[in-house]
């Protein structure tokens, strides 16, 4: 029986002719274990004998016959033994290449793996980059992208349906800032017979200051977006920023980058490049829209929700106030969504200090504030006051005037502030029965500067009507003393101007492209002119300039050899329809008479009025009858010529 061949790794037993274990695959040598043993000692008896040799004291030099032999029995010797192993390194050789070539195999494999998913990780990666450099809205006349958009539904009051919003949208991205308006009618309709433009303003106010930027609706816009068109095309579409000092300058606004935009039958869409417009997250942007003869749309606002606040503001002050008075209601409609009110903040109007300002909704009391000695302004706080969506919440802003001294005025300016988590659009409704400034118990006995008029009882009524209410006056009054007081009254909102003081543009003969014609202001003014005795030219002028019910600037200006000079800066209040101002009595011992004017913004429409006085030293003059003095006062307004304002 012949003998078990076991393996040298593991032990187990080898199936005869086997080269390799079956168990762990260790390579079997072919030379069998006694075989193997007998050569290995009689291999290392040879090394014995070889070690035993004694070397010489003096060694002498071997012939290279005898260092032949000896190197031929080293390796005769080395031969036989590995011989023996011969076949076992030929079967490793074979392994070795063959797990070589599967290394090799399987590195081929990972880099052919990795390679694929490199290519597709890069294919994702430029898909992605593709898409934020184009952004979500694509602005080429296919209106798609805005469908999930959240869009604000908006009532314009105006008959043109070009010009009236009935849906609004904004969405802001990496790529650019986008808005989106759908009209009633035809957008950009224009007047394709005459080649007049519509025109589509948007107006950015994107620092939040309103002391910052054009002024308008309590905003300081530092960016305005116009696109102009006719037909339904668009002819034009740029970016203009404000860059002056004079927040009522028309002209400061400097063009600083194109837009795009497309148009559709009713619809629009408008992108600005973030790269020149970066408003960030507290911006308000609002839209005027205008026809082709001058007709403007109200204001409306942009919500990136879909939601906004209307506000409209009511005055409700009585001439005499009781220790309760009521100044202001505020009716308060959420638009799209709930709203939250955070705050509302007031300017304060009148002498009176030194009480207490509440705000109600009728029932509670919301919030309320002392308004100081100094105070020039208050904020209410509101805790967070939820507005619910489609419901007119009328809130109520009053005072306790306890304390107050009798014949005080106290009341509130018109343009108040709304912040919350939605943006506001604010709408004033006037009317002649009632102001937003009062006098506390009893009116003063002479006139008082301070936006409450009970005290300008003889007015002379003037009830010839012009075209434009807003500068048409309908009363008028002056007192003398040491200050020379005026008072004017108008038939409809005075100092109101126009929101965009330009005409939109005719399309140009050169390539089709709208030229923009703008104009310096849009601000209504009243002029005070006074003259002395026999005077061809008036030797004073009071100045008054406002827009949108608020008065810009007031100055007192003498005429120095047909030059207008600047003397002071004047104190001027005024309410919805009136306005009253006063300077020091330069002329008041003489015979004098005045004359006013009201100017539009844009010169078209004018009213003018005069007044005569006779001064406390001009007995003279006093013994001339009625009549003369009425002619004299006619030939010198016919003699009359207008001086240039010295800038």
């Amino acid at each position: 029986m012949a003998e078990k061949k076991l393996c040298d790794n593991c032990g187990a037993e080898i199936p005869p002719g086997a080269t390799v274990c079956p168990e762990c695959g260790w390579l079997i040598s072919v030379v069998s274990a006694e075989e193997r043993d007998k050569k290995l000692k009689e291999l290392a008896a040879i090394l014995e004998i070889e070690e035993s040799r004694e070397e010489p004291e003096h060694k002498v030099s071997e012939s290279p016959l005898t260092a032949q032999r000896e190197n031929g029995k080293v390796g005769l010797t080395n031969g036989r033994v590995n011989g023996l192993n011969a076949r076992e390194g030929f079967i490793n050789g074979r392994r070795n290449k063959v797990q070589v070539m599967k290394t090799q195999q399987r590195q081929r494999a990972i880099v052919a793996i990795i390679a694929v998913f490199l290519i597709i990780v890069g294919s994702v990666i430029i898909y992605f980059a593709m898409q934020r450099e184009t952004g979500k809205i694509q602005v080429d006349g296919n209106f798609g992208d805005w469908t999930d958009v959240p869009k604000t539904a908006v009532v314009s009051g105006v008959e043109k349906e070009n010009i009236a919003p009935s849906e609004l949208a904004v969405y802001d991205e990496p790529t650019g800032l986008s808005f989106y308006i759908k009209v009633r009618g035809k957008m950009l309709a224009g007047n394709e017979e005459k080649r007049i433009t519509d025109g589509c303003y948007i107006l950015l106010d994107t620092d939040a200051n309103k002391y910052t930027g054009y002024s308008m609706l309590g905003y300081g816009f530092d960016f305005r977006i116009s696109v102009f068109g006719v037909g339904g095309y668009v002819q034009s579409a740029s970016i203009y920023e404000f860059k002056g000092t004079d927040q009522v300058n028309w002209s400061a606004w400097t063009q600083v980058s194109q837009v795009k935009s497309a148009c559709g039958a009713r619809e629009l869409e408008i992108q600005a490049d973030k790269k020149v417009v970066n408003p960030g997250s507290n911006y308000t942007a609002i839209l005027i829209m205008k026809s082709w003869d001058g007709i403007t749309s109200e204001p409306f606002v942009f919500s990136p929700g879909g939601g906004y606040l209307e506000a409209r503001v009511l005055p409700q002050a009585d001439e005499i106030l009781n220790e309760s008075a009521v100044f202001m209601k505020i009716e308060l409609l959420a638009k799209g969504n709930d709203a939250i009110m955070n705050d509302v903040s007031f300017q304060i109007m009148g002498n009176a200090r030194n009480y207490t300002l509440e705000l109600s909704d009728g029932e509670n009391i919301l919030g309320s504030t002392d308004v100081g000695i100094d105070a020039n302004s208050v904020t209410i706080n509101l805790n967070n006051y939820k507005l619910v969506r489609d419901r007119i919440v009328t809130l109520l802003v009053s005072a306790n005037l306890t304390g107050v001294c009798d014949g005080c005025s106290a009341g509130v300016s018109p343009t108040i502030g709304l912040r919350g988590n939605v943006p506001a659009v604010i709408r004033y409704a006037y009317q002649h029965e009632k102001n937003f400034v009062g006098y506390y118990k009893e009116v003063p006995a002479i006139p008082v500067i301070d936006g409450a008029f009970g005290e300008w009882k003889n007015v002379v009524q003037d009830n010839n009507r012009i075209g434009n209410p807003d500068v048409d006056i309908s009363e008028y009054a002056m007192t003398t003393g040491d200050m020379l007081s005026v008072y004017v009254g108008v038939a409809g909102r005075i100092f109101n101007g126009t929101l965009l003081p330009e005409s939109t543009p005719i399309i140009g003969q050169g390539g089709g492209q709208a030229t923009e014609k703008p104009r310096i202001t849009g601000e209504d003014t009243m002029y005070v002119y006074l003259y002395t005795v026999l005077s061809a030219n008036p030797d004073y002028m009071i100045e008054i300039r406002g827009i949108n019910n608020e008065i810009k600037s007031a100055v007192f200006y003498s005429n120095s050899n047909g030059t207008w000079v600047q003397m002071q800066v004047i104190n001027a209040k005024n309410s919805f329809w009136q306005v009253e101002a006063e300077i020091p009595n330069v002329v008041r011992s003489t015979f004098f008479y005045i004359e006013i004017e009201f100017h539009s913004w844009n010169g078209s429409d004018a009213n003018r009025v005069i007044l005569s006085s006779v001064g406390e030293n001009s007995g003279i003059i006093q013994c001339v009858p009625a009549f003369v003095i009425a002619g004299i006062i006619i030939i010198i307004y016919r003699r009359r010529k207008l001086c240039d304002i010295d800038d």
